[in-house]
């Protein structure tokens, strides 16, 4: 009987209490009985009225459609449809598309395509998380990188050192060398040093070392840095890291 009823989400208490009084079994509501300004919900003095399954549908739509989408329904209504997504959503998404072993190469390139359309939006975590992703696939896209390469120095002085440390994990996993681009990080290390963790000093050097960057200034800046406070280095793998790349740019 409610489906074929007048009565339309959002309409106002006093109206709705009209046409509400004209199903059997059903009483008055308060108009702020919900604690909104949204039409309340559907109540019943008796059972067997309205259909159950349908009034619930119809009264909490959100808890309906979580009931009936499957955790399939989902992965294939987010994660493969990268151009129904936008510059806040995209980057955590393609980070779990690769992470869940979905990194097919036509999936991979069309999340590169989009990711070069909305990438001026983007927040630094979020092309963080791209360089990552696209890093870990493999999957080197020459339009994404050369647009990313055109966003991201002008956003630099908004990355903090979890950021950082991402995007130049992802330039080193990618082998991609863009001469600007690594001048204009390593303009910015050097000042980010004293409040970057040992695992993101590690990284950033190892990553300049294995791209063949030869600004010798970088890698003494590092250097001071790691003997100031050696202590800090507790993990073995990260000192080793610095190792590597302070000898493989020749910093004696």
């Amino acid at each position: 009987m409610l489906k074929w009823s007048p009565i339309r989400y959002g309409t106002k208490p006093k109206e709705f209490n009209k046409l509400w009084r004209s199903i059997p079994g059903a009483r008055e509501v308060a108009a702020g009985e919900r604690g909104g300004k949204t039409m309340p919900r559907l109540r019943l003095k008796r059972k067997g009225v309205i259909d159950e399954k349908y009034e619930n549908d119809w009264a909490n739509p959100w808890h309906a459609r979580r009931r009936r989408d499957t955790p399939d329904d989902m992965v294939k209504g987010l994660l493969y449809n990268p151009e129904g997504l936008d510059a806040g959503t995209i980057g955590p998404h393609v980070f779990r598309a690769v992470q869940f072993g979905l990194d097919e190469p036509d999936l991979m390139a069309r999340y590169a395509q989009r990711i070069a359309e909305v990438c001026s939006g983007m927040k630094p975590r979020s092309l963080g998380l791209v360089m990552v992703a696209f890093g870990r696939a493999g999957v080197v896209h020459e339009k994404m990188l050369a647009r990313l390469s055109e966003v991201i120095p002008g956003r630099l002085r908004f990355f903090g050192p979890l950021e950082l440390s991402m995007l130049c994990s992802g330039l080193m996993k990618l082998r991609y060398h863009n001469e600007k681009l690594l001048r204009r990080i390593a303009d910015e290390v050097p000042h980010r040093l004293p409040v970057l963790e040992p695992s993101h000093i590690s990284q950033i050097g190892y990553a300049f070392s294995a791209l063949g960057y030869k600004d010798q200034m970088l890698y003494v800046d590092i250097a001071d840095d790691v003997m100031r406070r050696i202590e800090d280095f507790t993990n073995p793998v990260e000192l080793v890291q610095v190792v590597k790349a302070l000898a493989k740019a020749e910093v004696v």
